[in-house]
């Protein structure tokens, strides 16, 4: 086999990887928030609140699995992963109590941590090297994808007979969709790692081989991942917004599907920004565009058009959270990588939660969606600024 098809197929299976981790087992999970809390007579805010400690648990793991991995093959902690979670889900699928689903939701959480971003970021950087952040960007394009082709399908089961077989069907997709490459990816060695660079080695390779991270750098670092995935928060709250300003809920759905769509294009397109103008200058460049279809949704909500157009440039933001970040990471920390990001991932996770929760709280007291979107504006500059700031600490 030669080289250029070793890679490709490092990259679907990364590509699986993400699409059933995060595509499948944490983007749809949505669809079984009401069929839960009537079968079992309890708010949808109690059954969401799985999904809080599946998200949770899957931060506060990151430093485990960083650890892990440096005694473990990858691919047999990511089969361990696969299997947890599948499991997880299967049992879901019998639960009659809530707090069942609490439990599972964490071990779904510890599980999808072992084959999910944190193992993939790892591998294409392995493989893939000053390339990875493209080739990141396609995988979490993924996500978006598989996002979109399941949610319809487990609503039509869940629709058609009930939310249990939905959730089987789910286990089958997560283990057929993950389990073969989980077993079958690996790391690639990496060539002479102590040999000194030289001469016409690039600034940019010499700077993912020796670690420039600091204390302050890496305290930058954490504060503006948690500024960027806190605004990433408002994702969740957009059929609301739509609802609120006036508009049927079925619009709302639409709007939705606008901005899962846009999402997973963003990130497409930020890869390959990211290869022509570098990991800092793509950050900023999808900030602003983010930041200008906040703003649209602010002045113009009213509007279905300018709903949607507003809600489809907010969705590159998720580009900088889940593309940029790792690759700049990636430049600051060199082989030291998987123990600053695990750290990183953490954080950005409880960020996510934070704010999709603070972002409902605000609407509710304030009586809608301005004060909210106004926070995001903050999140957003605030985010642009420490970029600026850790790209002159990379790169002088």
């Amino acid at each position: 086999m030669n080289e250029k098809t070793k890679l490709l197929l490092v990259q679907l299976r990364c590509c699986l990887l993400l699409g059933g981790g995060i595509g499948l087992l944490s983007n749809c999970i949505g669809l079984f928030y009401t069929p839960i809390s009537q079968e079992l007579g309890v708010g949808r805010g109690s059954v969401a609140l799985m999904v809080t400690l599946q998200s949770l648990a899957s931060a506060f793991f990151s430093p485990v699995f960083a650890k892990l991995v440096k005694k473990i093959k990858i691919q047999h902690l990511m089969s361990a992963g696969v299997i947890l979670s599948s499991l997880a889900v299967f049992v879901m699928s019998m639960a009659k109590s809530i707090y069942v689903f609490y439990v599972c939701g964490i071990l779904a959480g510890i599980g999808v941590t072992n084959f999910s971003a944190l193992p993939v970021s790892m591998i294409l950087r392995s493989w893939f090297g000053e390339k990875s952040g493209s080739r990141l960007g396609i995988a979490q394009a993924f996500t978006g994808l598989c996002a979109a082709i399941f949610n319809p399908v487990l609503g039509r089961i869940i629709t058609g007979s009930d939310y249990h077989k939905a959730f089987v069907f789910m286990m089958a997709g997560l283990f057929i969709l993950c389990m073969p490459c989980a077993v079958t990816l690996r790391m690639k060695d990496e060539p002479a790692a102590a040999a000194k660079p030289t001469e016409k080695e690039s600034a940019k390779a010499k700077a993912a081989r020796d670690s420039v991270m600091t204390s302050a750098l890496f305290a930058t670092f954490l504060l503006c991942g948690f500024c960027i995935t806190t605004q990433n928060g408002m994702n969740s709250h957009f059929s609301a917004l739509a609802v609120s300003v006036g508009f049927p809920l079925t619009f709302g759905a639409t709007v939705v599907s606008f901005q899962s769509i846009f999402n997973s294009t963003w990130k497409l397109i930020f890869g390959f920004v990211l290869d022509k103008l570098g990991p800092v200058r793509a950050c900023n460049i999808f900030n602003c565009i983010g930041f200008t279809g906040v703003m649209i949704l602010l002045l113009g909500s009213r509007n279905p058009i300018l709903l949607i157009i507003g809600v489809s440039m907010y969705a590159c933001n998720f580009s900088v959270s889940t593309v940029g970040i790792p690759t700049l990471m990636m430049e600051a920390a060199g082989k030291n990588y998987i123990d600053y990001y695990s750290k990183q991932n953490m954080v950005q996770t409880v960020a996510y939660a934070f704010g999709t929760t603070m972002y409902g709280t605000l609407s509710d007291i304030t009586g809608g969606y301005t004060v909210p979107l106004i926070v995001v504006e903050v999140m957003t500059v605030s985010a642009f600024l420490l970029l600026r700031r850790i790209g002159r600490k990379i790169y002088g």
